[in-house]
């Protein structure tokens, strides 16, 4: 690794940004703050997503989410391990692919998502699925199979994160 340290010139540059920054009353977006603005349909889906397993969440209090076996592709886990899959995607997988853009990165959205669709739709195959939980999950299939496309950035604006 290299450890070079930058310029006068580049600090300076960077000084003066900041204070022109300043007097405009801006600050620097983080990068979740970015990738929310380059993919505001997808943020808005990630976060319908959180609001829909929250209800799951809600209604399932009347039942012990762990006991309740789902069998997905010959392998049983419970629907509370499932539904936690679903949830850790749509708060640090999705996220982080949106924040670090590389080549795959809606790629791999895409793939996480059609492997929770899929996960979903053994779900409601399963045998000890309590009724009331049915509608909710069933919503959040249809959700699920709703993934938004942003547009892909401009050229030039890719280049100046």
């Amino acid at each position: 690794m290299s450890s070079r340290k930058p310029s006068i010139g580049q600090v300076v540059r960077a000084f003066i940004k900041a204070v022109r920054m300043t007097l405009r009353g801006e600050s620097v977006q983080t990068p979740g703050q970015r990738a929310a603005a380059r993919f505001p349909r997808l943020t808005d889906w990630m976060n319908t997503t959180l609001k829909l397993l929250d209800q799951i969440d809600q209604a399932a209090s009347a039942f012990d989410l762990t006991a309740i076996p789902v069998k997905v592709d010959k392998r049983e886990m419970s629907l509370r391990t499932l539904l936690n899959g679903v949830r850790y995607h749509a708060t640090q997988e999705y996220p982080y692919l949106l924040q670090h853009e590389m080549q795959y990165s809606a790629m791999g959205v895409n793939a996480l998502n059609l492997n929770d669709r899929h996960m979903i739709a053994q779900t409601l195959q399963a045998p000890g699925l309590p009724t009331p939980l049915k509608p909710l999950i069933e919503a959040l299939a249809a959700h699920l199979a709703q993934i938004p496309t942003d547009p892909p950035p401009a050229p030039a604006d890719h280049q100046k994160h």
